[in-house]
């Protein structure tokens, strides 16, 4: 099973960006060769679930690539955690490591990696 979390910073890091350009649907820029199979094959696993944490910002380029309101540093990265049956994303300053921001997404949107 693939954690989303994971796999949008592992991407983020490699320079490709994935946006929400309908109800369904995930558009991603960067270079074609970040993009392999195994990668494709993550990305439909955890569609649902990338959704969900995108239709927040749009694209991982706005969500990741933000201002620290702490540090004032730019970067962040997520991570995802589960508590009980709480399903959490909890967002980290990628200079400082404070914690910046906790997403709760409705249990029914996500489907990755765990058994509802």
């Amino acid at each position: 099973m693939t954690n989303a979390a994971a796999l949008l910073n592992e991407l983020h890091m490699q320079g490709v960006s994935l946006a929400v350009t309908g109800p369904d649907r995930l558009r991603f820029e960067g270079p074609p060769e970040a993009v392999g199979a195994s990668v494709l094959t993550a990305l439909r696993e955890c569609k649902r679930e990338i959704l969900t944490m995108l239709r927040k910002s749009g694209s991982t380029a706005k969500l990741l690539g933000r201002r620290c309101p702490l540090c004032r540093q730019h970067g962040m990265r997520i991570e995802e955690t589960w508590v009980s049956e709480l399903h959490y994303f909890d967002t980290f300053c990628a200079t400082c490591e404070e914690l910046v921001e906790v997403y709760i997404p409705a249990q029914a949107d996500v489907n990755c990696g765990q058994v509802a």
